[in-house]
């Protein structure tokens, strides 16, 4: 799917977090015995505070969803396929955890940098993917 404008990029990112959060809040479960089930609660918080965020910035400018002529921005770029975690070690986890935050962050840097006209909302967009870093430190860190 071509992302070419504001609503779109910003549906898509909806789906991102939900993602996100499905992920994690597996994990959560999966490691719910030990001292993972912190971290990844953590991680589960912060994708719903996202979520959040992206829905309430959706729902504010559903009046100005305009085409826009964005061009070379596409899903395909930013699909992951997680299979099911239940049988993968807490070492498969965190690579796993890995590529879904590099994926987000890719996608926030570059949706904020295809919506930089819209100042308010590129900022936004740039400070989730800095959000995303953090959790990303953070997760490496445990390795």
């Amino acid at each position: 799917m071509l992302l070419n404008n504001k609503g779109i990029i910003l549906i898509f990112a909806e789906t991102i977090e939900f993602e996100n959060l499905q992920f994690f809040n597996h994990a959560e479960i999966k490691f719910s015995f030990n001292d993972f089930k912190t971290v990844f609660d953590s991680f589960k918080r912060n994708s719903e505070n996202r979520l959040s965020i992206i829905q309430g910035i959706r729902r504010e400018n559903v009046s100005e969803m305009i085409l826009e002529n964005i061009t070379d921005f596409h899903s395909k770029d930013f699909l992951l396929n997680i299979k099911s975690i239940e049988n993968l070690s807490i070492n498969e986890i965190l690579k796993i955890s890995g590529t879904v935050f590099e994926r987000s962050i890719d996608y926030y840097k570059k949706a904020a940098e295809m919506l930089e006209r819209h100042a308010d909302l590129s900022k936004v967009l740039t400070e989730i993917a800095d959000s995303h870093t953090h959790d990303y430190n953070h997760m490496v860190h445990l390795n």
